[in-house]
């Protein structure tokens, strides 16, 4: 064995070099799995798009077909290979966090080959639907995750949740794969009768679209052309368009997912740096002799730094291939019987590449502070690190509480000042990116404020509503007033990379004096809007968020954000108590000719008996597939929901880096108690019993995390308070500091840490031997 090879002293230690390839490979299985989950997520929402990689979808905008000058536009464009009639529907299934939609083409039988072999797809088992029957045919997958065989029936009576769209009982008839012939793509999608749906009672009215596929390799020219149409006339469908939507979700998540790397990342550098410092320690006469017969810093400095690269990549690799072991097992069991796809992607190794890069860093600057107070003479004949720390020693003074659980600590500050922030440091990276969500949800909560004070209606299968269920509602007893209203969208940005939108309501003159009394709203600037005026009043929150004052102008082309497709001018600012308004004319909308074919909705104000009541009588009544009742509740459970499902994806999170902190610094831990052993020692031997000293040691331990605990809540807070009213506030919108779930997921990684580090202390007490430790063996 070469006694000067560079990796001698890692084979003849193979315990500690064992212990830091765990380590990184530990830190990069968690890191791994976790941007990889994410990333499963994100293409799991492609694949339900896949179908637009060959054709694009349009449709009316009201119930009815497609305006045939705009369908003659289709047919005769040169990108277009051929135009299927389709009246879509869709089945919801089980997914990672929640439901996903697939989408059920209800097209004429002679057309479903010719759409599969676009899809690229077959009938794996069964057939296909026949004209003017209840069948439908659906991905294998699919039906694997809602748990079809083929010939089960189902409706919206077997599970609202996931057949929603089914209003007659339908039966499973065949079930569609890839085509190994053919270029593979995973299609999620369904089949089912166009004859069938569209004659059918229980479906109508329908809106009848059209489904342009496309000539091999002009898809992207026909969707260019297709989203040049006019949208007051069509909605399009695209994959481009529908795309969009799940890059901006992905532009939130993988910075936030970048975050808690870099902390997990720095966490662990500094792990592995202390134990290198402390193997380096015990090599201090190896280097002084080897200094002394002329080796040079630098070339120490690289026969150390070289031994702890080959230990951070080999376990880097190891935790690399641990991931894909578990990614092929995830996805034969939980994944596969979900119908979702859990792929290898490059994404998990970039984002576990700075835990070994950060390591090698660290390691350098830690050896090479400690080479830069090298003297190989004072090594040599003393076997100190100089000459000089002999008179730097001072003698410190005996403490008045030596069991304290803060004397260890206080006397070797830097050791727990690294513990401490090392913890604090894993509590920010995971506490600051909810932190950063909970305004997205928070500002959702603004938009829907006005449910409180009426309820809403709007058509759902129809065009508009039905004149009878109004005239129920406005007689109902509990009904003080039924109040028209055409409803359009207002972008909202939410800091730091979101938008949400508001609500601007066109309503009459007198309908608009009524809410501003019911809604408790008063003119803080400037007038309301005269009728028969593109005119319109924002509350100061909508006008702050967007940097807008009295006499600028919204809606389309002024920002492509707004939902109203003409220009208005707002002539006043309204003073709210935390919700989100804004008012426009109602005859001049129904008059203008971009809005006049619009159905209007119906806002319904309480009466004596009280909303609650009302709602219960509206939703029990009057809500169907056909009229659409929306309460404060229902809404507010709507995006509870969301907010739940986003919150559960980030305490996976969370889980796996409470795993890596426990687990690295226990490690850490155990290192630093096994240094203490003599005074472990003499306390047993003078009678403290091992019950005793693992509950100092537990108390020291609890000590040091509940100070990283508040110091990482007291960053948290402080960040937070910085944002409030630096990125925030200017926006008109308020982050929720007294909200409990960030300092819920503070939470976890103190108490894994306490827990698994106290558990290791313990194992190593209980192998206390006091005599072996005061004889010194």
């Amino acid at each position: 064995m070469n006694p000067l090879s560079p990796f001698t002293y890692y084979r003849r230690h193979k315990g500690g070099t064992a212990l830091l390839a765990m380590i990184i490979a530990l830190v990069t299985l968690a890191v791994g799995l976790m941007v990889s989950v994410l990333d499963s997520y994100v293409e799991n929402l492609y694949l339900d798009l896949a179908y637009l990689h060959s054709l694009a979808s349009i449709y009316p905008n009201e119930i009815g077909e497609v305006d045939p000058g705009i369908a003659a536009q289709v047919r005769d464009h040169p990108d277009v290979e051929r135009v299927i009639p389709d009246s879509w529907i869709s089945i919801q299934h089980p997914a990672l966090v929640g439901t996903s939609r697939v989408r059920v083409f209800v097209i004429p039988v002679a057309e479903m080959p010719g759409l599969l072999r676009t899809c690229a797809q077959r009938v794996q088992e069964g057939r296909l639907p026949v004209a003017n029957a209840a069948e439908f045919a659906l991905s294998v997958d699919t039906a694997r995750a809602l748990g079809l065989r083929l010939g089960d029936r189902v409706s919206r009576a077997t599970n609202p949740n996931y057949y929603s769209a089914l209003a007659s009982e339908m039966t499973l008839v065949g079930l569609l794969d890839q085509d190994p012939a053919a270029e593979k793509r995973n299609v999620r999608l369904g089949l089912a009768s166009y004859e069938y749906i569209t004659g059918h009672e229980d479906y109508q009215p329908r809106m009848n679209g059209l489904l342009a596929v496309a000539r091999p390799g002009r898809i992207a020219a026909l969707s260019r052309f297709l989203e040049a149409l006019p949208d007051k006339q069509v909605q399009v469908e695209t994959l481009d368009l529908q795309a969009s939507d799940i890059a901006q979700m992905g532009s939130i998540l993988y910075p936030l997912f970048a975050m808690v790397d870099l902390m997990v990342a720095g966490v662990a550098a500094v792990v592995v740096g202390v134990i290198n410092q402390i193997a380096i320690s015990r090599r201090l006469p190896e280097f002084g002799l080897l200094h002394a017969v002329g080796w040079r810093k630098g070339a120490l400095l690289r026969r150390v730094t070289g031994g702890t690269a080959v230990t951070a990549a080999l376990g880097w690799l190891v935790g690399l291939a641990g991931m894909g072991a578990l990614i092929a097992l995830g996805r034969e069991t939980v994944f596969a019987s979900r119908g979702l796809e859990w792929s290898l992607s490059i994404t998990p190794f970039l984002y576990s590449l700075p835990i070994p890069l950060t390591v090698v860093c660290f390691a350098v600057w830690s050896v090479w502070r400690v080479f830069g107070r090298l003297d190989a003479v004072a090594i040599v004949e003393r076997g100190k690190l100089s000459m000089e720390e002999n008179g730097k020693q001072h003698a410190r003074r005996s403490s008045a509480r030596p069991l304290s659980s803060w004397t260890f600590y206080l006397r070797h500050r830097r050791r727990g000042i690294m513990l401490v922030m090392a913890m604090a440091l894993m509590i920010v990276g995971v506490a600051f990116p909810v932190s950063i969500l909970m305004p997205i949800f928070d500002a959702q909560m603004p938009s829907i404020e006005y449910l409180r004070y009426v309820s809403a209606m709007w058509p759902g299968a129809r065009s508009d509503l039905d004149p009878g269920v109004v005239a129920q509602v406005r007689a109902h007893p509990g009904t003080a007033r039924v109040i028209p209203v055409l409803t359009f969208g207002f972008g909202v940005t939410v800091p730091p990379f979101n938008t949400v939108r508001a609500r601007l309501n066109a309503v009459s003159e007198d309908d608009m004096v009524y809410l501003m009394d019911l809604f408790g709203l008063r003119v803080l600037e400037g007038r309301l809007p005269r009728p028969r005026t593109n005119e319109v009043v924002l509350s100061e929150a909508l006008a702050l968020n967007r940097g807008l004052h009295v006499g600028d102008a919204i809606g389309y082309p002024v920002d492509e954000r707004d939902g109203c497709p003409y220009e208005m001018t707002i002539v006043g600012l309204l003073e709210t108590d935390g919700m989100w308004m804004g008012f426009a004319s109602l005859e001049y909308a129904q008059s203008h000719e971009l809005t006049a074919g619009y159905s209007p909705d119906m806002f319904v104000a309480p009466g004596a008996e009280g909303k609650d009541s009302l709602d219960a009588w509206l939703l029990e009544n009057v809500d169907s597939s056909a009229t659409v009742v929306r309460t404060y509740e229902e809404e507010r459970r709507e995006i509870e929901r969301y907010r739940l499902g986003m919150l559960m994806v980030l305490g996976v999170v969370e889980l796996l880096v409470a795993l890596i902190a426990a687990m690295a610094l226990a490690v850490l831990n155990y290192i630093f108690y096994s240094q203490r052993r003599d005074e472990f020692g003499a306390l047993h031997a003078l009678g403290r019993v091992r019950g005793w000293l693992t509950w100092r040691a537990g108390r020291e331990t609890l000590t040091a995390t509940a100070a990283a605990w508040v110091i990482g809540a007291a960053l948290c807070m402080g960040i937070a308070v910085y944002l409030q009213f630096t990125m925030f506030v200017p926006k008109g919108l308020s982050m929720d500091l007294a909200g409990i779930a960030p300092w819920l997921f503070t939470l976890p990684i103190p108490l894994a840490v306490a827990a698994a580090s106290t558990s290791t202390i313990a194992w190593m007490l209980r192998r206390l031997d006091a005599v072996a430790v005061i004889e010194g063996r």
